[in-house]
């Protein structure tokens, strides 16, 4: 992660986001509390909309600690 090498993928960050909307999804179904993943979702969207979405989901990490 400090060096920021995201290549070669064990889970890419678009399938995380699929998931979390999923879980977002289940959680509304069944009355429970969203808004952590909610807050959790718009971090993994920062991640795709910089171009992360083929990069391991531990390219999140670009969109909380930018580089400067």
């Amino acid at each position: 992660m400090l060096a920021r090498n995201f290549t070669n993928p064990s889970f890419a960050t678009k399938h995380l986001l699929k998931d979390v909307k999923l879980m977002i999804a289940e959680g509304r179904r069944t009355g429970l509390e969203t808004s952590v993943q909610q807050g959790i979702q718009q971090i993994i969207q920062k991640a795709l909309d910089s171009g992360w979405a083929d990069a391991d989901y531990s390219s999140i990490y670009n969109a909380v600690n930018p580089k400067s």
